[in-house]
């Protein structure tokens, strides 16, 4: 039987291969891993119709995968956490022409030469294929070479991985054997990976650490970020983490002088601290209210507590909702693993409930995409809206404990 005539188009002819790889035993890489495979899947198979798409676990022989792709160019996936932008694959295929292989640029690249410039912040899938389509045409197609790029994803003629293959072959090696060639790399082809923000040093909260504080609880360390860099710019302060997996709480435990493996609605502290950091952690919890009351109790009269957390305020939630849409992400604003959810008025109103006074109060606003700052326009002019809440993405307080 004859196969089906591969598509018109810029993606004739298009292979995908998706390299599956194990996560790691935390909840949000576990989920990120099938989000991206299946999201790049769906957009794929939506928009650019490729001749196929094949998934083969990394470390497993090659086999007869070659024999059964139907086009003449194929793209690799090697990044288990990379989501596929249409705009950006046609821009890679349009780019490609002579080359050997062409890469694209990424939103959070170890090569500088691989890092998007980006024309206006992205928060969701949404925002994220509008600006990769920004990206696409504002660049013609073109590609430059570099030296040393990654490879996360990388797209090349039939015949060149033809001449790199082995039936016995598996993912990781031809990762190898590409790392030698001539490669380019597209600026008009932006590829957003999920990165490692669970190593994050937040500055941002530990200059909010009050100079007289001794005694610091760090609550939900993750791998310590916070915990290394306060340790280098305090390093009078006894650091206590409290941190519920175990693989990143082993990570974390060097940076604290004491690590608590736990839940922390489960830690048990004999002492009091004089400052509690809270980023990014409470709406997580099952009863961030009650929680908030316990630290309250945790703290010395005076002592401080600093919280940062996204705005469900912000116009990308508000805009899904009003599309009837909410697509869980691995991470940020919609992440898989948040059970509450605050506005301004909420969180203060919560932590003055406690037993708390505000005396820290930051927003963080990033622009928005064209499209975004369209819709923000319109909800204000309809008064539907307040600014300054729907372009809030990200919250932090510091609040000082009542004496009563």
């Amino acid at each position: 039987m004859k196969s089906a005539p591969l598509p018109a188009g810029p993606t004739a002819g298009l292979d995908v291969i998706w390299f599956k790889q194990p996560p790691p035993a935390i909840a949000e890489y576990q989920f990120s891993y099938e989000f991206c495979r299946k999201t790049s899947r769906k957009l794929c198979g939506r928009e650019l119709a490729p001749a196929s798409w094949t998934e083969v676990e990394i470390d497993r022989p090659l086999g007869r995968v070659l024999a059964r792709l139907a086009g003449d160019r194929v793209l690799l996936v090697f990044h288990p956490e990379a989501v596929l932008a249409p705009a950006a694959i046609e821009h890679l295929l349009a780019s490609l022409a002579d080359h050997e292989a062409v890469v694209p640029v990424f939103n959070g690249a170890p090569s500088p030469g691989q890092a998007a410039v980006l024309p206006a912040a992205y928060l969701n899938l949404a925002t994220y294929l509008e600006v990769a389509a920004l990206v696409a045409a504002r660049q013609p197609p073109a590609a430059e070479e570099l030296a040393d790029p990654d490879l996360s994803c990388v797209l090349l003629p039939r015949e060149l991985l033809a001449s790199l293959w082995e039936p016995e072959l598996a993912g990781e090696q031809l990762y190898e054997r590409l790392a030698g060639r001539r490669i380019m790399v597209d600026r008009g082809a932006l590829i957003h990976v999920f990165g490692n923000s669970y190593s994050a040093e937040r500055l941002d909260l530990a200059e909010l650490v009050p100079a007289a504080a001794r005694r610091v609880l760090d609550v939900g360390c993750a791998r310590g970020g916070f915990g290394a860099l306060l340790r280098r710019l305090r390093p009078d302060v006894e650091l206590i983490g409290v941190e519920m997996n175990a693989v990143m709480a082993a990570d974390a435990a060097p940076h604290y002088d004491r690590l608590v493996t736990s839940r922390v609605e489960d830690a048990d502290f004999s002492r009091c601290f004089d400052h509690i950091n809270c980023g990014d952690v409470i709406e997580h919890l099952d009863d961030p209210w009650r929680m908030l009351r316990v630290f309250r109790d945790l703290l010395v009269p005076d002592g401080t507590l600093v919280i940062s957390l996204p705005n469900a305020g912000h116009w990308t939630i508000v805009r899904d909702l009003a599309r009837g849409e909410f697509l869980y992400l691995p991470l940020g604003l919609q992440c898989i693993t948040h059970l509450r959810w605050f506005t301004e008025t909420s969180i203060k109103e919560a932590l003055e409930e406690a037993g708390f006074t505000v005396d820290v109060f930051r927003r963080e606003q990033l622009p928005p995409t064209p499209s975004g700052e369209r819709f923000i326009d319109d909800l204000c002019r309809l008064g539907h809206g307040e600014r300054t809440s729907l372009l809030t993405n990200q919250i932090t307080l510091r609040a000082v404990r009542g004496q009563s």
